[in-house]
């Protein structure tokens, strides 16, 4: 390695400029969260939002219980599905839409319910921020 390289040049500073003119501002934020034995996830791409989640044990949910699905966006909650929990693991992915030229944050959020319908427990993912 050398100890003082050159400068780049002329034509690679100004590929790099019209470069970053052109690239859309990254998403930051999103990932999954562990919550009483739930992981929450959510992620944006492609000006969309998958949220998600994994009964990783039965401490946050009850076999043959529900779990409602939302995606919150801008303050705003989205309901996306309930599903039965049936097994450890991952469950479908719900999907918002967000529009292109949007900015904002979301995440998802999983309420957990026993089979009399009575609240136990859940949680929800970190925040998503996207341009």
């Amino acid at each position: 390695m050398e100890k003082n390289p050159p400068p780049p040049s002329e034509r690679a500073l100004k590929a790099a400029a019209e470069m970053q003119k052109s690239a859309p501002p990254l998403a930051s934020g999103g990932g999954c969260r562990n919550t009483a034995g739930l992981g929450v996830c959510i992620s944006w791409t492609n000006n969309q939002h998958k949220g998600d989640f994994y009964v990783n044990s039965w401490n946050g949910a009850v076999y043959y219980g529900t779990a409602r699905v939302y995606i919150h966006v801008n303050g705003t909650p989205y309901y996306k599905y309930t599903v039965v929990t049936d097994h450890l693991g991952a469950y479908p992915a719900a999907t918002h839409n967000t529009g292109s030229g949007s900015s904002g944050s979301a995440y998802t959020l999983v309420d957990t319910f026993n089979q009399n319908g009575s609240v136990i427990g859940g949680g929800s993912s970190p925040y998503q921020y996207w341009p």
